[in-house]
């Protein structure tokens, strides 16, 4: 099973995409204990291939490549597999606020 982590930029809390489980886990420091606090879901994480936490620490974007057709297409590119997505969630609330379709293995991330 891959595992995809990223750090608040505090060092407090990890949100990390498990590929297999098509979860995003959040995972809290309490002094020196790390805790899994909650899982986030949605039924458009399919095969999270990334996670990048955005510099102020207020989004965290996932990106999958939906090899498993999990979710419904909005588009279908002739000649391309499925496309994958990007998932964004706000940190405050731990709500996945939109998934985006993308490019088939679209994996790597980096947000301004």
């Amino acid at each position: 099973m891959q595992v995809h982590t990223n750090f608040t930029s505090d060092d407090n809390k990890i949100y990390t995409g498990l590929m297999m489980m098509h979860n995003v886990y959040v995972i809290e420091k309490n002094c020196k204990t790390w805790t899994k606090t909650r899982g986030i879901t949605h039924s458009g994480f399919s095969r999270l291939l990334g996670c990048y936490i955005a510099a102020d620490d207020r989004y965290v974007y996932v990106s999958g490549s939906n090899i498993d057709n999990l979710f419904i297409l909005h588009f279908v590119v002739e000649n391309e597999g499925p496309p994958g997505m990007i998932g964004i969630i706000y940190t405050q609330t731990d709500e996945v606020l939109k998934r985006i379709e993308n490019e088939k293995f679209g994996a790597g991330l980096i947000a301004e």
